[in-house]
C-alpha cells in the first residue's frame, strides 16, 4: 500500500509539472519522452530507499512500568479497514484489465475478419463499419467510403506517423499505469494528455507532407462526428478537436524552453528526502545482566484483587522474570475483599 500512494504521488507531480510549463510548449518528441520516462519513475522511485543509521541503546532486562499494567484483558473486535481497501483495489484492477482484454480481443475480431493489404512496413484494412481511422502498431484500418482521395491521404499520412514512431507502446503503457493505479483520478489525466500529445505528433507529421494546411483541418472537423473503434489504438479523431487545431496554428517552441525540465530534478529529489527514507536502528547493548544493580519490581494488590487478578499476575511474573508467586491464607469479608494474604516469591537467587 505504501508503494502505491508514493506512485500516486510521483504521478501528480508529473502531471501538474506538465499542466504548469509544459502543456503549451511545441517540443512533442521531448515531451512524449517525458512521459515515457515518467511511467518509470512511476515504477521506480517509490523502491528507493534512502537509510538513515540511529544507535539506540537495548538493555538485556525488560524493564516494565507496573503501575501501568492492566490486570485484565477485554477482547474487542475491529473492522480490518486495510483488507477492505486492498480488496476494493484489486476489483478495480480485475475490472479494468478485463476491460484492456475485451478491447485487445475486439480488435484482434476486426482485424481477423477483414483482408489485409501490406504495402511496404504497413498493413491496411479497409472496412465497411462506421468507425474512425485508426493505427495499432503496423495496422491501419479506416473505411475510404467516409472521405475522399485527398482526404484519406491526410489520414493515412497522420496514421503512418503513429506507426513509424511506435506510439502504440505509449498507449499501451498508459493503460497499464490506468489499470495500476485506477484510483487516482490524475492518472486518468496524465494518460489523457500523454495520448494528446501523440496526436500532437502525428498532425505535425503529417503537415509536413502536405501544403494544403486547411483541407487538413477540415478533415479533422469531418471525424468529429464519427465513432471512434477502441480506446487502446490512435484514432484520427480525439475529443481535443479544438487544442489539436490551436496547435497546428501555434509558433514553435524554441529549444531554450527545454530549460523547464530542470526544474523537475529537484522536485522529485525533495520527494525522495521526505517520503523515502527509512530510519534503521543500530541496537547497542547498556551492560551486561549481572552489572545491574538496584533493580526493584512492584506487585501491588488491594483488597479488591479478585483470585483472577492474582493468578493474571503469577503468570506474568513467571514468563517475564522466571518468579514463581504463589498466594495462600487468603481471606474475605462478606464484600469479598481481602483481610489477609501470604505470599510467597521463588526464583534465581530470590
Amino acid at each position: 500500500m505504501e508503494y502505491l500512494l508514493k506512485a500516486n504521488g510521483i504521478v501528480v507531480i508529473l502531471l501538474l509539472f506538465y499542466y504548469t510549463f509544459l502543456k503549451n510548449e511545441t517540443f512533442f518528441k521531448s515531451i512524449r519522452s517525458y512521459f515515457i520516462v515518467g511511467l518509470l519513475a512511476v515504477l521506480i522511485i517509490p523502491l528507493i530507499e534512502i537509510p538513515i543509521y540511529v544507535k539506540t541503546v537495548i538493555s538485556q532486562i525488560n524493564l516494565t512500568d507496573f503501575a501501568k499494567i492492566s490486570t485484565s484483558e477485554v477482547a474487542t473486535y475491529s473492522i480490518d479497514w486495510q483488507q477492505i481497501i486492498f480488496i476494493l483495489y484489486a476489483v478495480g484492477v480485475v475490472f479494468f484489465s478485463l476491460k484492456f482484454l475485451v478491447q485487445l480481443i475486439s480488435l484482434g475480431l476486426l482485424i481477423s475478419k477483414h483482408p489485409i493489404v501490406k504495402h511496404e512496413n504497413y498493413y491496411f484494412i479497409e472496412t465497411l463499419k462506421n468507425v474512425l481511422p485508426f493505427s495499432f502498431f503496423n495496422i491501419i484500418v479506416y473505411n475510404k467510403n467516409q472521405f475522399s482521395i485527398n482526404e484519406l491521404q491526410h489520414i493515412i499520412n497522420h496514421e503512418k506517423a503513429h506507426v513509424q514512431q511506435w506510439h502504440s507502446i505509449d498507449v499501451i503503457l498508459s493503460h497499464l499505469l490506468v489499470i495500476t493505479l485506477w484510483f487516482n483520478p490524475f492518472v486518468w489525466l496524465y494518460k489523457k494528455a500523454a495520448q494528446q500529445n501523440l496526436e500532437f505528433l502525428a498532425d505535425s507529421y503529417a503537415l509536413e507532407l502536405t501544403d494544403n494546411q486547411k483541407l487538413y483541418q477540415l478533415t479533422l472537423l469531418k471525424t468529429s462526428g464519427a465513432n471512434y473503434y477502441t480506446e487502446i489504438t490512435n484514432s484520427f479523431y480525439n475529443s481535443l478537436l479544438k487544442k489539436r487545431i490551436i496547435m497546428l496554428h501555434k509558433n514553435r517552441s524554441t529549444t531554450k524552453s527545454k530549460w523547464k525540465y530542470a526544474l523537475l530534478l529537484p522536485i522529485l529529489v525533495l520527494f525522495i528526502v521526505t517520503f523515502n527514507t527509512k530510519v534503521i536502528a543500530q541496537e547497542k547493548k547498556l551492560l551486561e545482566t549481572e552489572q545491574l544493580t538496584n533493580l526493584k519490581i512492584e506487585l501491588i494488590i488491594d483488597k479488591n484483587s479478585t483470585d483472577e487478578n492474582l493468578n493474571e499476575e503469577a503468570s506474568f511474573f513467571k514468563k517475564e522474570f522466571d518468579i514463581a508467586l504463589t498466594f495462600k491464607g487468603i481471606k474475605r469479608n462478606n464484600n469479598g475483599e481481602i483481610t489477609a494474604i501470604k505470599i510467597d516469591a521463588k526464583g534465581n537467587n530470590l
